[in-house]
């Protein structure tokens, strides 16, 4: 918690990275080499800036709570950072991340099923804590070469209840014999990628049609 990470070290470890045989290509290089420094420099100056209020740091951490319709709820958070008795839950992105207001309509359920968890004590050796704020940290390498997007810093006791109530609500109809499993429940807001898609065998229904 003492020190932010060495510029030159997080240099090497992604020099290291792209010389993989999936990555080491001219195209590759060329493109997202210089993007990677700019990040570096940015990632490397917010810690020298955070490093002096951090209090606790987790990095890739597992939780997980029990519902109430029997399921376990599990998530790996990317970062969950204290700052001035504050818990900092941060997703990283590398692409546009969802608007606020996606978050809160539970369309990008993500970060506030993590402070659930996190309220509720679901993350080893971390206290349970109601002083939450969520964020995406945008790294895209480009101009800015990256962003702090916050998604919620008030009202979390609402939105911690919110989300409590409609994951029961969603778990226990799954729960039941005759829901049934839809690839895409809402069709009016296909994405463009889904993990799920080749699960679901869509474009093979797709060529077939």
């Amino acid at each position: 918690l003492s020190a932010p990470p060495d510029y030159d070290r997080l240099i090497a470890i992604g020099q290291e990275v792209f010389r993989a045989p999936e990555y080491d290509r001219p195209g590759v290089w060329a493109f997202w080499w210089p993007r990677f420094e700019n990040v570096a420099r940015w990632f490397i100056d917010q810690e020298t800036k955070r490093v002096a209020t951090r209090q606790d740091i987790h990095l890739e951490i597992r939780g997980q709570i029990s519902l109430e319709s029997g399921v376990t709820l599990t998530a790996t958070a990317d970062r969950l950072e204290k700052i001035t008795d504050t818990w900092h839950i941060i997703d990283y992105k590398t692409g546009n991340p969802p608007s606020r207001t996606a978050v809160l309509q539970g369309k990008f359920p993500q970060l506030p099923l993590e402070a659930l968890i996190l309220s509720e004590g679901g993350f080893e050796n971390i206290e349970v804590s109601q002083a939450l704020a969520l964020y995406y940290w945008q790294l895209n390498g480009g101009t800015p070469p990256a962003k702090m997007i916050s998604v919620v810093a008030d009202n979390i006791e609402s939105l911690l209840a919110i989300t409590r109530e409609g994951v029961e609500k969603l778990t226990a109809c799954f729960m039941q014999a005759d829901t049934p499993y839809l690839f895409n429940p809402d069709l009016g807001n296909l994405r463009s990628f889904n993990d799920y898609d080749h699960l679901a065998r869509v474009q093979e229904w797709e060529d077939a049609a």
